[in-house]
């Protein structure tokens, strides 16, 4: 075989090896991690909060209340695209509102985001709402809620910190700081924030 042959030969086949092991350049741009970069927006979107389904018990958030729940921990700036909550099949047809506060001194403080009222379906589901995006630093945060059905949702037996507030319809507009109220511990329940780094 001449030398110009066997060399074309052991290069195609190298090519063919290394595509195969992927350690092609496709290949190791996959495996780079997305996100997290300085220029942010471009990693896909993810869940921070209680995104797996409980199933200890469930429980009804009533009517005519702003409900935060938290704390929530964001580890890394990010940008908040979505808020988001798992109801069960109990769940009736009515509107929903949701949004995320700042911590302050382990209470919720100042407005972050909130989402328009949507209307959601009677029946089990994952509904996400989507907010402007708006990025966050790394801290503490709280997920708060209020609609003009009762909220269905299935709990855990882990706790969380619990607020409600009365007097607030669905129409109204979300208070640019979360009123002052004594908070208290209730069981777990699915909510989420979806982020986008």
């Amino acid at each position: 075989m001449k030398p110009s042959l066997r060399l074309l030969l052991v290069l195609m086949v190298t090519g063919i090896l290394f595509a195969l092991a992927g350690c092609g350049e496709d290949s190791v741009q996959d495996r780079i991690p997305s996100g997290g970069g300085s220029s942010g927006g471009g990693g896909p979107p993810y869940n921070i909060g209680n995104d797996v389904p409980f199933f200890f018990g469930t429980i009804n958030f009533s009517i005519g209340f702003l409900q935060a729940k938290g704390p929530l921990t964001v580890p890394t700036p990010t940008n908040v695209i979505k808020l988001a909550v798992m109801v069960n099949a109990t769940q009736i047809a009515g509107n929903l509102r949701m949004a995320l506060y700042a911590d302050s001194l382990g209470y919720p403080g100042a407005l972050v985001v909130g989402s328009v009222v949507q209307a959601i379906p009677a029946g089990a589901g994952v509904h996400e709402f989507s907010v402007t995006p708006t990025a966050i630093p790394a801290g503490t945060y709280w997920f708060a809620h209020y609609h003009d059905v009762m909220l269905s949702m299935d709990v855990d037996g882990a706790s969380e910190t619990y607020i409600a507030v009365g007097g607030y319809a669905v129409g109204d507009p979300l208070p640019g700081t979360f009123p002052a109220t004594l908070p208290g511990p209730i069981n777990k329940s699915n909510w989420y924030i979806v982020v986008q780094d």
